[in-house]
C-alpha cells in the first residue's frame, strides 16, 4: 500500500494543470478511502477468525475432558445400547474426585478440571461480541461470570457428585451452547455482508 501511495503522490506532484491536480486528488482520496475500507474489513475478518479459534479451543478442551472421564468410552460414536450397558453410568465419585475434588467448597486446580472449564467458558463469553449472547444462552452467566446457586458455585452445582451420565449430558449441552453462539455470530456477520 505504501509503494502505491508513493507512486500516486509522485504522479500528483508532476501534474501541471489545475484540472489534472483536482482529478488526481479525487482519485487519491477515493483510493485512500477504498484502502481504509479494505483495512477495516480485513481487521473484522481477523477478529472473526480469533473468535472462531477461541470457540474451537474451548470445544476441543471439552472433548478432551469427555475423553478423560472414567468409565465413559472415548470413541465418539455412542449408541444408546452402548451407554445403557455401561455399569459406570451412575458412578459419581470417580469423576468428581478426578475433575472437581472431594470437597465442593475447595475445587482442585489443574489443567483438566471443572474449575478450569468454568474459567475458560467465562473467558470465551467475555470476548467482546459474545457478552450479550452469553447471557442469553447461558442462564447463570451475568455480569461477566457465572452466578452462584445460594452457597453452591456454578461448577459445584453443575458437576459435583453428579453421575457420569449427567456429566456427559452437561458437557454436551455446554458444547451445544457454544456452537449456538458461533452459529448466531456467523449468521449476523453474513447478514451484514
Amino acid at each position: 500500500m505504501k509503494l502505491h501511495l508513493t507512486i500516486l503522490v509522485l504522479f500528483l506532484i508532476g501534474c501541471q494543470t489545475k484540472e489534472e491536480k483536482l482529478l488526481n486528488e479525487y482519485v487519491l482520496d477515493m483510493w485512500i478511502h477504498e484502502n481504509l475500507l479494505l483495512d477495516e474489513a480485513l481487521g473484522d475478518f481477523k477478529k472473526e477468525q480469533e473468535f472462531s479459534r477461541e470457540s474451537e479451543v474451548l470445544i476441543s478442551y471439552i472433548d478432551t475432558i469427555l475423553s478423560k472421564l472414567k468409565g465413559f468410552p472415548s470413541n465418539q460414536n455412542h449408541t444408546y445400547d452402548d451407554l445403557i450397558a455401561l455399569d459406570s453410568l451412575l458412578d459419581y465419585k470417580t469423576n468428581t474426585n478426578e475433575f472437581y475434588g472431594q470437597d465442593f467448597a475447595i475445587p482442585i486446580i489443574k489443567v483438566y478440571s471443572f474449575l478450569n472449564l468454568k474459567v475458560q467458558i467465562e473467558h470465551y463469553l467475555n470476548l467482546e461480541e459474545n457478552k450479550t449472547l452469553g447471557e442469553i444462552i447461558f442462564p447463570r452467566f451475568r455480569n461477566g461470570k457465572f452466578q452462584n446457586y445460594d452457597e453452591w458455585s456454578w461448577e459445584a452445582k453443575t458437576f459435583y457428585n453428579v453421575p457420569l451420565i449427567q456429566l456427559v449430558v452437561e458437557m454436551k449441552e455446554i458444547k451445544l451452547r457454544i456452537n449456538q453462539i458461533e452459529k448466531i455470530r456467523t449468521t449476523k456477520r453474513q447478514q451484514h455482508i
